[in-house]
């Protein structure tokens, strides 16, 4: 099945150490979506976006979850990414990942999937 990966970065406050809290952070957001084989191929035939999942559309998603929020929990901003993008045309299947740097000195990164 053909698939879309899409990386984001963004910049939010997340999590419940106290280290964390009022503290603007990075994550990584890594979002694979598999798409319609029909829809794709139909895609590569017309070139119009609309006979496809338009990535951008993705881009948008992530983004506007993380506008103005605040999390505690790494689970709560994947979810809700990964259940808007399932509701997309052409959407097969949705899987979000999110990473987020440093969390101890001893640990590069975290990240949560579903």
């Amino acid at each position: 099945m053909p698939r879309i990966d899409l990386e984001v970065v963004v910049i939010t406050e997340i999590g419940i150490a106290p280290t964390e809290i009022g503290t603007q952070q990075s994550l990584n957001v890594r979002v694979g979506v598999e798409i319609d084989a029909d829809a794709a191929n139909k895609a590569a035939r017309t070139a119009d976006i609309r006979d496809t999942l338009d990535y951008g559309h993705c881009r948008n998603i992530v983004r506007q979850v993380f506008e103005g929020c605040r999390f505690d929990l790494l689970e709560e901003p994947t979810l809700l990414i990964k259940r808007q993008i399932e509701e997309l045309p052409h959407v097969r299947s949705v899987v979000v990942s999110l990473a987020k740097a440093h969390p101890w000195p001893d640990v590069p990164s975290v990240r949560f999937t579903a």
